[in-house]
């Protein structure tokens, strides 16, 4: 497996880690349908939460948070339909960013936005 996809796993479950310590309950990691992914699906209280996580070295090439797109967060209200039509069950939905950056020294940062709309 190349590094790049080590590294990603690895903040994947470093934001898994992190999600549960602070009340989140996960309920599927890398989730899949056809082309379709959601990084982390998780609940608390009422709301389902569907969570990309982007994973950094450093920010010299901008924060991790930077690299979602419109085109993305299209991608995940797709796979969130497609997961919810199997999923009734939930009816409040939440779309979620958690950041992660390695800094140099080894200090990791986390940065976590709730609820994100993207329109343009």
């Amino acid at each position: 497996m190349a590094e790049h996809q080590d590294f990603g796993i690895w903040g994947e479950s470093l934001a898994a880690d992190w999600l549960e310590a602070n009340g989140f309950e996960i309920l599927h990691r890398n989730w899949r349908m056809g082309k379709l992914e959601i990084d982390l699906i998780a609940r608390k209280g009422k709301y389902l939460h569907i969570i990309e996580v982007k994973t950094r070295h450093g920010n010299e090439y901008g924060w991790p948070e930077e690299s979602v797109s419109v085109k993305k967060f299209r991608h995940l209200q797709v796979a969130a339909g497609v997961f919810l039509r199997a999923h009734p069950q939930y009816q409040w939905l939440r779309y979620d960013l958690l950041a992660i950056t390695r800094q140099r020294n080894g200090a990791i940062d986390f940065f976590f936005r709730e609820d994100l709309y993207f329109t343009r």
